[in-house]
């Protein structure tokens, strides 16, 4: 199996954690980069390369956030893009193709 990486950005924290804990949780899984900020995430995905980014979606802020998934899509088609909403399990994670 070969290793996945990835970047979170988000600035809530207990949906953060537990994101970083099912990242943690397993051999196969590192964690690069954590932000709040869009153009931190983009330098982020820029520098490092992540095998996906993963988005806490906030309710206030989802025009910014969608400009920033169609932005990440364009410039970086290898990475997959993941959203959370705060308020969802984490089982119910999505992923865009």
């Amino acid at each position: 199996m070969h290793l996945m990486t990835f970047s979170i950005m988000g600035s809530n924290p207990e949906t953060a954690n537990e994101i970083k804990t099912a990242v943690f949780s397993n051999a196969h899984t590192r964690l690069l980069t954590e932000c709040d900020d869009a153009d931190q995430l983009l330098a982020d995905v820029l520098r490092v390369r992540p095998t996906a980014a993963i988005m806490i979606l906030e309710a206030n802020n989802l025009e910014k956030q969608f400009d920033l998934i169609r932005q990440l899509a364009v410039e970086h088609p290898e990475t997959t893009i993941i959203l959370r909403q705060p308020s969802s399990p984490l089982r119910s994670t999505r992923r865009l193709p």
